[in-house]
């Protein structure tokens, strides 16, 4: 935070997180006859790779007036993305493999933009502000079996957008010590 001037201040917030996860794994399958004898049917080895990030970054700018009264203007945004990487090796117990990869991402982004301002009026406290908000998700998913694209179901691939705002104007009354009416 920063003060600018008399009743001015500046505060910027922001935040960056990243992580990854890395695993792998072999399993050994087996077979069990009708007797209950077990034998090896084969192996199968599996790797994934996992990055997350997250970015946010909040502006405000805070100020007052002379005669009883504050305003105040604020940006925000946030951006977390996950990218999945999945690859499989799978052998048959006759030692053919059938190779297949499995890439994913998801994408979230918000950006908004809200303010107000209020200022006193006799025994009335008026506001007037807005916010602003927009959204987009976009989800992504694709697979391979042996390098042949396999059909991704409908909800595993989609775009969301969303839009919003929002406007206000109320009014804070004091009718006496301790009580307020807002409309």
């Amino acid at each position: 935070s920063w003060a600018l001037a008399d009743g001015m201040s500046l505060t910027v917030d922001g935040l960056f997180n990243r992580s990854e996860e890395d695993k792998s794994k072999t399993v050994a399958k087996t077979a069990v006859t009708a007797a209950g004898v077990a034998s090896a049917n084969g192996s199968k080895v599996e790797s994934e790779q996992k990055d997350r990030d997250i970015a946010r970054l909040s502006v405000a700018l805070k100020g007052e007036f002379a005669n009883d009264g504050k305003w105040q203007l604020r940006a925000t945004g946030q951006e977390t993305s996950e990218d999945k990487d999945k690859w499989a090796i799978d052998y048959a117990k006759n030692g053919t493999a059938t190779r297949s990869t499995e890439l994913s991402s998801i994408n979230d982004r918000d950006m908004g933009l809200s303010g107000s301002v209020e200022r006193r009026v006799g025994e009335h406290l008026p506001s007037l502000g807005f916010a602003l908000n927009d959204s987009k998700l976009k989800i992504g998913k694709s697979a391979t079996s042996n390098g042949v694209l396999a059909t991704a179901k409908a909800k595993e691939n989609a775009s969301l957008s969303e839009d919003k705002q929002a406007f206000w104007l109320q009014d804070r009354w004091q009718l006496a010590a301790g009580h307020e009416l807002t409309a």
